[in-house]
């Protein structure tokens, strides 16, 4: 499904920009979140096996929330109604 689906051709080019920005502060703000789980915990003397830990505890923790946003992703477009049919299509020849 495009991000433009359904917006007037003179807003095509706010709706683009609007998906872009969306996308670049999801992933910074993701990729900010996922230094934050793997540096838990990690103090000055931290060991190399420690960094690892925490590297893979982030893994972890992104896998689940790639889970858990296809999960939502499936339930919304379930959930939104089917599209409508034109009258001519309905009718047999």
């Amino acid at each position: 499904m495009s991000v433009s689906t359904g917006v007037a051709p003179q807003r095509q080019g706010v709706a683009s920009a609007l998906a872009s920005t969306a996308q670049y502060l999801g992933s910074a703000v993701g990729l900010s979140a996922l230094v934050a789980v793997s540096n838990a915990g990690l103090g000055a003397d931290s060991s190399a096996d420690s960094v690892v830990d925490g590297l893979r505890v982030a893994g972890w923790v992104a896998a689940a929330v790639t889970l858990v946003g296809a999960g939502l992703a499936a339930a919304i477009r379930r959930l939104q109604p089917a599209a409508a049919v034109p009258e001519e299509q309905t009718k047999t020849a």
